[in-house]
């Protein structure tokens, strides 16, 4: 009996481990609004991530509007995350290889030296979102930001 309830308790924590890191996907009411946008209005916004900074440090979109997200990591041979779960989660993202990088990573995409990726993404509610590189101590070197949408 003892066992039972520890082997039930192992799975569903794997289990309940196992959904918190799920990908988010566009539900079928996200998929009809994607669907209606126009991606060639996409305005693009351009971060670059640096030797401990991202520039501009403050992005700042309005609500409902397409994007395209560049991002472009010009570093010296370090690796930078790009990384605000908060913001990925309250976005439409338009299907493509770096959308789904940033929904499977939990809302993080990562960037080797040189590496540049395109986010096309519809902000869907205002707010501010903290940014920050993960990489360990980048945040305590200051790549920190906020995504502010209007």
């Amino acid at each position: 009996m003892m066992r039972s309830r520890v082997a039930m308790l192992l799975v569903l924590g794997v289990l309940s481990g196992c959904a918190a890191n799920e990908p988010i996907r566009p539900t079928n009411q996200a998929a009809a609004r994607l669907a209606d946008v126009d991606w060639s209005t996409a305005e693009q916004v351009e971060v670059d991530l640096s030797d401990y900074a991202f520039s501009p440090a403050n992005v700042v979109l309005r609500q409902g509007q397409p994007y395209q997200l560049h991002l472009v990591n010009r570093s010296a041979g370090e690796e930078h995350t790009f990384s605000a779960p908060d913001f990925f989660r309250s976005v439409d993202l338009r299907p493509g290889a770096a959308a789904d990088q940033a929904l499977a990573a939990g809302g993080e995409v990562v960037l080797a030296e040189g590496e540049t990726a395109d986010l096309y993404l519809v902000p869907l509610q205002a707010g501010r979102f903290d940014l920050e590189c993960t990489e360990p101590f980048h945040p305590m070197f200051g790549m920190t930001g906020e995504i502010v949408v209007q």
